[in-house]
């Protein structure tokens, strides 16, 4: 064998190499585990939870509100709210909502009349509705956001306002968002929440029909944005073996609560 041809050899084997180590590499975070998470408005029930937990799900949405008390008291969920340390006791993994003022003309909820102002006292009150909850200091709150926003709009200075008083409340922040957020999400050093519905997703047509996803054991490992700590993949879902109704999520982490 001569010296050239050894080289080409060793050249070889260590192509190889690398190609293996790649290769596992890629394996590696191909499998990586994502954990399993539902959002629904209404608390779905003690027993509802159980099965839930049975078909494979870990982690539960945690509604401090569905809009400002500001505007509405009624709008503050204290079922959610009073079951955060039953839930926490038996194993969930939490995201703590807060649903604020929204952008303008993206959901039945006003656009803030006062931006600054009025992120003050919804962050205030999303807080408050924390230590009601049980949630130690450090665990992070979402704001929800149904809709992109531009920089430097009226809204964002909204969003703004709110991480930077809940953040001195003693909590940490992320925001629930569409994907083009992403980019924005980490010059502002804050986890974000995808919605990014997928091919699977239920839907309603023209005629209010809704067309549920039906969700079967184990549940699908639906794939996760880049840059995204979670992402919600299906509207109109029917979970597993249970009929229940609610959202399907997918996270990178076991309790957003705790990031």
């Amino acid at each position: 064998m001569t010296s050239r041809f050894r080289g080409s050899v060793k050249e070889a084997l260590a192509f190889a190499a690398m190609r293996a180590r790649t290769s596992e590499a890629l394996d590696a975070l191909q499998v990586q585990p994502t954990f399993a998470g539902f959002d629904t408005g209404s608390y779905p029930g003690d027993a509802a939870m159980t099965a839930l937990q049975v078909a494979g799900f870990s982690i539960s949405s945690l509604y401090l509100t569905h809009g400002p008390g500001r505007e509405s008291p009624q709008l503050i969920d204290h079922r959610w709210i009073l079951k955060a340390n039953t839930l926490r006791q038996a194993g969930w993994g939490l995201v703590p909502i807060y649903v604020g003022a929204q952008p303008p003309g993206s959901s039945s909820l006003g656009p803030p009349s006062d931006p600054v102002g009025n992120a003050i006292v919804d962050a205030q009150e999303a807080a408050s509705l924390a230590g009601q909850a049980g949630l130690a200091p450090g665990s992070t709150l979402f704001l929800d956001v149904e809709h992109a926003f531009a920089s430097g709009s009226p809204y964002e200075s909204y969003v703004l306002k709110w991480l930077e008083v809940v953040t001195g409340s003693g909590f940490k922040t992320a925001i629930y968002c569409f994907p083009t957020q992403v980019a924005w999400a980490a010059t502002q050093g804050i986890p974000i929440w995808t919605v990014h519905l997928n091919g699977q997703s239920g839907r309603k047509d023209d005629t209010g029909q809704v067309h549920w996803s039906e969700l079967t054991s184990p549940l699908p490992a639906d794939p996760i944005d880049p840059g995204a700590t979670g992402t919600q993949t299906r509207f109109y879902c029917h979970a597993a073996e249970t009929g229940i109704e609610l959202d399907y999520d997918r996270w990178l982490v076991p309790d957003p609560s705790l990031m």
